[in-house]
């Protein structure tokens, strides 16, 4: 029967060994989210504001130009001020029209007497992913302390989105295939398991989906994403807004079990995708502590699983043939075929989950 004084020991000894551990952090609570502004786009909120999800929180220019004119004495405009589109229509060469509905706004003065001005058009409200409130302010963006918890990704490529959260596969591991996509998806953000692929993308706008949560993506599947965002953008009808969170990196990647744990719970609930920081907002409360000494296979045949420290084991010898400083460790069951099991594996294969 082990004693007090072993287990305590013991504990010691993991605890000291999680120090050579690399840490991940799975998740946040109230996170301050960042939206920026464009050139032309405007702040409808203040500090302070308490902004419900849904609420207009910018206002977004999809069509924007920065002309050179002749206009107004320089010295009576300040940085930001609205001019009458009227006065500078005859300095437009090249650029079109104003129209009425146009916006004028001053941006900065040259020596010669010229101005920039910014001429915008196509407006339009910009709605809070999220709920929580106003922090900060400025040219820059609008920064909004969350009320839920935040979920940490990788990266996350898109714009920000809400919608409510379907798991689209049984498991972390599990890859989401276009085949299983339906209009039911519309209007979901997807949890796709390890890895999704660019045909899954595709079908899943076209069919409506606000965003998609997976592990893992390759690298030819966001230049593909990218080739086709640019051709969209000069096109007359842009596609709806669109997130892809990658939790963990390239390639197939398992998601976490705590991360997988928290979408799973959030199920059927609004979840929202913001790209500053990357970040899934849920619903406070659905985060769960994790274990201490809790840790997961990030490299090797191993990749994904996780299981318990247990501590040290000095060097071990690689398959390169370099040695490397490695843990015991305490494997929960895996994929099928795959049992509980201690292994020694490198300290640079594992990560701590926090």
């Amino acid at each position: 029967m082990t004693s007090a004084r072993s287990r305590a020991s013991a504990a010691r000894g993991t605890g000291e060994a999680g120090r050579f551990v690399v840490a991940r952090r799975t998740g946040v609570v109230a996170p301050r989210c960042f939206f920026r502004l464009g050139v032309a786009d405007r702040a409808l909120v203040s500090v302070g504001d308490a902004v419900a999800a849904n609420d207009p929180l910018i206002e977004q220019v999809r069509d924007a130009s920065v002309v050179k004119v002749r206009g107004p004495a320089a010295g009576s405009l300040t940085p930001g001020q609205a001019i009458d589109p009227a006065t500078i229509e005859a300095e437009m060469r090249g650029h079109g029209r104003a129209r009425p509905i146009d916006r004028a706004t001053f941006l900065h003065a040259f020596p010669d007497g010229t101005i920039r001005v910014v001429i915008s058009r196509a407006m339009g409200p910009f709605g809070s992913p999220i709920a929580g409130t106003v922090e900060a302010v400025d040219a820059s963006g609008v920064a909004l302390r969350a009320d839920g918890d935040g979920l940490v990704a990788a990266f996350c490529w898109g714009s920000a989105v809400r919608g409510p959260l379907r798991p689209a596969v049984p498991s972390p591991d599990a890859e989401l295939r276009a085949g299983a996509l339906d209009v039911a998806a519309s209007g979901a953000v997807l949890v796709a398991g390890a890895k999704v692929d660019i045909e899954a993308i595709t079908r899943a706008r076209a069919l409506g989906v606000r965003g998609i949560v997976c592990g893992g993506i390759a690298s030819r599947e966001l230049r593909q994403l990218e080739a086709s965002e640019a051709r969209q953008r000069v096109s007359l009808h842009p596609g709806a807004p669109f997130a892809l969170a990658i939790i963990d990196g390239f390639g197939r990647r398992p998601i976490p079990g705590p991360t997988w744990d928290a979408l799973v719970g959030a199920a059927g609930r609004d979840v929202a995708i913001v790209t500053d920081p990357p970040l899934i907002v849920l619903d406070a409360g659905l985060l769960r502590p994790v274990a201490t000494g809790r840790v997961r296979v990030t490299a090797g045949a191993d990749l994904g699983r996780e299981g318990r420290l247990l501590g040290l084991r000095g060097q071990v010898r690689t398959g390169v043939g370099a040695y490397r400083p490695s843990a015991l460790v305490w494997l929960d069951a895996g994929p099928p075929r795959q049992s509980p099991e201690r292994r020694v594996l490198p300290l640079t294969d594992l990560e701590r989950l926090d």
